[in-house]
């Protein structure tokens, strides 16, 4: 595993221009499931679009923010000790980031969207 980002561990990556693919490991450990839910933990939808954030300026040198969303879109629950697959784009032109959090088994979708106002740093 390459990096620790709220203990979150990243397997693989997959470059290809302005989109990449990550294999993420989700642990029971992380603090994006402390106290949502007790009892039956899941991924918050905010900490999903954290994690696209930060992963969006990592790959692709964006502000680890987001000024809006559009149709974005929460499918399925992700429980703790999940591996998921995100994939990101990034439109240059318009500063665009479209998102989709997937089983990397299945390909079955958890979440999707697109954010705007995401400048160059």
């Amino acid at each position: 595993m390459e990096e620790k980002f709220h203990g979150i561990g990243v397997e693989k990556i997959v470059e290809a221009g302005q989109e990449v693919s990550l294999v993420l490991d989700l642990p029971e450990g992380s603090d994006y499931f402390d106290g949502h839910f007790p009892g039956l933990p899941i991924l918050p939808a905010v900490a999903q679009l954290d994690i696209a954030a930060h992963f969006s300026a990592r790959f692709f040198g964006v502000k680890k923010s987001f000024a809006s969303f559009r149709r974005v879109k929460f499918s399925e629950k992700i429980p703790p000790n999940s591996k998921i697959r995100l994939d990101l784009a990034f439109d240059r032109e318009s500063g665009k980031i479209s998102f989709s959090f997937k089983n990397p088994e299945t390909g079955a979708a958890y979440s999707s969207g697109n954010c705007g106002g995401s400048a160059v740093s």
